[in-house]
């Protein structure tokens, strides 16, 4: 879900993202800011989303 955000937005398509995609993305980067940085505690606010 998050590659295809960023497909998305880097199309540069008219078409705005829905809000549930908009959503997956913010949650797919927090993952991937949180797997660089190495914080453990973001791992259960995504779970309870």
């Amino acid at each position: 879900m998050l590659k295809e955000g960023f497909d998305r937005l880097s199309a540069g398509n008219e078409r705005e993202l829905a809000p549930y995609e908009a959503f997956h993305l913010i949650i797919g980067m927090l993952s991937l800011l949180a797997e660089i940085t190495g914080i453990k505690h973001v791992d259960i606010i995504i779970e309870a989303v």
